[in-house]
């Protein structure tokens, strides 16, 4: 058995709008499982060196590849993170890259946004969620660009200038 998903994925501009309606089958049981796998171990290798959350790479990797809904790839995203998280908090706290101090205040912050963001997020249209993540993905795309920018110039710079 095969799920089908939109070929306009990849050939229109509004393919962060796309359903899953037909065009590019997808397969089902094992090959299906092999399919999951290897997107996650994209989305794990990515995540891992560009040092975000996973949820950044995530996200869009399942809307476009596996067909999921906004919803459904956010639902999905924080769940599989779980575990990458869990090995790469170690990896870095084995390094002495991560901030034990920040981290009761900023879990703290996240567990009481997490289900009432995750409760809105359920309530708005697909089209207005899949716009704001677009945005938030430039918005962070720009910043770490001119971060980088600048990082690059103070590195450039000679230190008795």
């Amino acid at each position: 058995m095969m799920r089908a998903v939109s070929s306009r994925a990849s050939t229109s501009p509004e393919f962060m709008l796309w359903t899953p309606t037909g065009g590019v089958p997808l397969p089902e049981g094992p090959a299906r499982w092999a399919v999951d796998v290897v997107t996650g171990l994209g989305v794990g290798v990515v995540a891992g060196l560009m040092g975000v959350g996973g949820g950044i790479i995530a996200v869009p990797a399942f809307r476009l590849l596996l067909g999921m809904s906004q919803q459904l790839a956010q639902g999905t995203s924080l769940l599989a993170i779980l575990g990458a998280a869990m090995s790469g908090t170690r990896s870095h706290a084995k390094r002495g890259n991560v901030s034990a101090a920040h981290v009761p205040w900023l879990a703290l912050g996240a567990v009481a946004a997490g289900p009432l963001s995750s409760w809105w997020v359920q309530r708005l249209p697909q089209a207005t969620l899949v716009r704001v993540f677009a945005v938030f993905l430039v918005a962070n795309a720009l910043l770490g660009w001119r971060r980088g920018s600048r990082a690059a110039a103070r590195a450039a710079t000679p230190a008795n200038a």
